[in-house]
């Protein structure tokens, strides 16, 4: 009862400071250049993530979360700084400007002058062979990289996990000694019931947890598995915490070397990939081939550089056997190699930017990749404007089962009737 008290005292204050921030009239500020500018309450912002003026049974679930991307300082408090009614310029949706330049490495053993991020195994069979083959623990996640039906950027708990702990440099360094599986969340069935026995219940969008090598829980979870912050305060005691658990675990050697060779961390399918990569704002590497030797043989390949410290955290990567599996990606003249693709805003399409047949050597693929890293600029979202966006663009992302989750279920429904509505009239 008391959690529901303080949910609800918040919601009346946020809508209370929403109301007193609004502009005489309502209406939007002009700005210099002619472009609209709308007064923006923080908190509404972090609480109203798909901007339809109602807080969901979802986002009051994730409230607390939300409302930690606020606290800039990571103090634990929200300072009247941190939340005060601030001009928001309305952004392009693609705003496709000349990319800064980055040095570019002269081997994939040479770091990019930026971070990379951490690489995740997007199929749980490959993340739990990996962990079993190099007797590593796990560092778990999942989430949906689609919200009320709309692809292009994870759901909220996901990204409020992302941009509190697993961007955080000192996360990002200690996840160097796990094996790192994130799932999505409605695309497979096993991995769904796998999801679910982490939250100890039914998987709604997100699931995190920190495991062995065998697959099984390395420290309990406080609450449902929902995040890290049912463990850590920030992300610094994180990686401390990692840290320790992972000295407790001895890699699987001979020779003072592992055994085998890491693969390639691909998504479910080309589809899932594409998806992905536009949520996560990074390039998608397909290996195109029509036979299952041959795909092998490629993916060998690229793997040989995916987990080299130039490119680790910088694609996702996704097989298929043909160019038919993703119909709005136009423009492959290859039908065996490998194809780097710029996802669009919501990951139903793409530009083909770079492609290397397959009888060509490592070398080649390393130098397309390289190129493709340097010259990828990110497309700037927000989750309170992608609704809309998605609305006048017919876009209505299928997930690969049912969703589970009530409020996200509910939210999809919500949005498909607008949907439909629209294109009635």
């Amino acid at each position: 009862m008391k959690r529901k008290t303080v949910t609800l005292s918040l919601f009346l204050i946020t809508s209370a400071t929403s109301t007193l921030a609004q502009p005489p009239g309502g209406r939007p500020n002009r700005t210099a250049d002619g472009t609209t500018s709308q007064r923006s309450d923080p908190i509404i912002q972090a609480l109203d993530l798909d901007d339809d003026k109602t807080i969901s049974a979802e986002e009051i679930r994730n409230a607390s979360v939300a409302l930690l991307s606020l606290d800039k300082n990571k103090n634990g408090t929200l300072s009247q700084d941190e939340f005060r009614i601030q001009n928001r310029a309305l952004r392009p949706v693609n705003p496709r400007v000349e990319p800064q330049k980055e040095e570019i490495p002269s081997s994939p053993n040479e770091e990019f002058t930026t971070e990379g991020a951490i690489q995740w195994f997007a199929t749980l069979s490959r993340g739990l062979a990996e962990a079993e083959r190099t007797g590593k623990p796990i560092l778990f996640v999942s989430g949906n990289p689609s919200c009320a039906g709309v692809s292009g950027m994870w759901c909220p708990g996901k990204g409020n996990i992302d941009s509190t702990y697993l961007h955080q440099r000192e996360v990002v360094e200690a996840a160097k000694k796990f094996v790192c599986i994130r799932l999505t969340a409605y695309e497979d069935e096993s991995e769904r019931q796998f999801m679910s026995k982490l939250v100890m219940g039914q998987v709604s969008n997100t699931a995190f947890a920190i495991l062995g090598p065998d697959g099984t829980p390395a420290i309990q979870n406080k609450g449902t598995g929902k995040g890290p912050s049912g463990l850590y305060k920030d992300a610094a005691e994180m990686a401390i915490g990692m840290n320790s658990i992972a000295a407790r675990y001895r890699p699987n050697t001979t020779d003072g070397a592992t055994d085998g060779a890491t693969a390639l961390p691909i998504a479910l399918n080309a589809k899932v990939g594409l998806v992905v990569a536009a949520a996560d704002n990074q390039p998608l590497i397909l290996v195109l081939a029509s036979t299952p030797d041959r795909q092998q043989e490629l993916e060998r390949k690229v793997a040989a550089l995916a987990w080299t410290k130039s490119f680790t955290g910088r694609f996702v990567y996704a097989t298929a056997s043909s160019m038919n599996e993703l119909p709005k990606v136009q423009g492959s003249s290859i039908a065996d190699g490998v194809v780097m693709i710029e996802p669009d805003i919501f990951g139903a399409g793409g530009k083909i930017v770079a492609e290397v047949s397959g009888d060509q050597h490592e070398e080649q693929i390393a130098a397309a990749m390289r190129k493709t890293a340097q010259n990828f600029v990110p497309i700037e979202k927000s989750r309170r404007e992608l609704p809309s966006l998605g609305l006048n663009a017919g876009i209505f992302y299928e997930t690969g089962i049912p969703v589970s989750g009530k409020g996200e279920a509910n939210d999809r429904e919500r949005y498909l009737q607008r949907l439909n509505s629209k294109k009635s009239n």
